[in-house]
């Protein structure tokens, strides 16, 4: 067996394994999109998955898909989410959700502590995942959200994010087109955070 072939084997059985993990929840369909929340009870992670017509396709996810998902989440798997101890559910991308990353981008512009002309906070110890994690909180997306993980008896502590990237507004997609001409963060990784609650 050449070494090519052992990699991709390796790498398929891996996938196929990690896959196993994973039990589809929640599912709608919207379009040709399938959305779904999925539990990987291994790790205590729930995640939204999007199944495509065609890889790489881009995907927006509107607030009310979003709710009406964990809304399902919720009615339909009570026990396993009492059963279980999940520590957060990963939403994916920022840009996914246009209108959160709107929000990211208009209360950058406004922040005190962000520099537009640098594309960076104005404090050297200021960590920018954890700052645009602290903003994007107050979106009252959170609330809405932390209000349903209650009746399961979750508690919605924060969000962590990572990988945040940065660019020059002319260059961001975006309808702040009317903020001052700067780099703004506008993209990130982002998991919402759980604790059960006894």
């Amino acid at each position: 067996m050449n070494v090519k072939y052992f990699l991709i084997l390796a790498f398929s059985l891996l996938g196929s394994a990690l896959l196993g993990q994973e039990q589809a929840l929640s599912i709608i369909k919207s379009g040709e999109n399938t959305f779904k929340i999925t539990a990987d009870l291994k790790w205590q992670t729930l995640r939204i998955r999007v199944d495509t017509p065609e890889i790489g396709q881009t995907i927006s996810i509107n607030q009310n898909l979003l709710l009406n998902l964990i809304d399902s989440l919720l009615t339909e798997h009570e026990a396993l989410l009492k059963k279980e101890n999940f520590e957060s559910f990963f939403m994916g991308r920022v840009v996914e959700f246009p209108w959160l990353k709107e929000y990211l981008i208009r209360h950058a512009a406004s922040s005190a502590e962000w520099d537009a002309n640098k594309g960076r906070l104005k404090k050297d110890h200021l960590q920018i995942n954890k700052w645009v994690a602290r903003l994007l909180f107050q979106h009252p997306l959170f609330k809405k959200m932390a209000k349903r993980f209650k009746t399961a008896g979750y508690a919605v502590s924060g969000l962590s994010v990572e990988k945040v990237l940065v660019a020059d507004l002319s260059k961001i997609k975006t309808q702040n087109k009317n903020l001052k001409q700067g780099k703004y963060p506008f993209d990130a990784q982002l998991w919402v955070l759980l604790e059960k609650q006894n």
